[in-house]
């Protein structure tokens, strides 16, 4: 049967929480609007999904409180940023990508 441990962890190490993190969940859950979405971070490649600019590729970022990719244009070495939901991306899938610092190496 899975446990927080195993959900936030493995057998050997368990991965710490923010107290800040989990009171950020408790007061969202109390709402009862909410639904799973992809791991986001600033910085990532991402993918989007839904809306006119379906299937672009670009990299996250926050400006001016809004969330933003800035797409690249190699060939004349110019870049825009274009306003997005973060519910119409999604990360982009690497080989060997791991969900976050491993806190249990020695």
């Amino acid at each position: 049967m899975p446990s927080i441990v195993s959900i936030l962890g493995d057998r050997t190490c368990a991965l710490p929480v923010r107290d800040a993190e989990i009171e950020q969940l408790r007061k969202s859950l109390r709402t009862g609007q909410v639904e799973p979405h992809p791991y986001l971070k600033l910085g990532e490649q991402v993918r989007v999904t839904r809306g006119p600019l379906t299937g672009t590729q670009g990299i996250l970022i926050k400006k001016k409180g809004m969330m933003k990719i800035v797409l690249s244009i190699d060939a004349i070495m110019r870049s825009v940023a274009v306003e997005v939901s973060s519910a119409d991306v999604e990360p982009m899938q690497h080989k060997g990508r791991t969900s976050g610092a491993n806190l249990c190496s020695n």
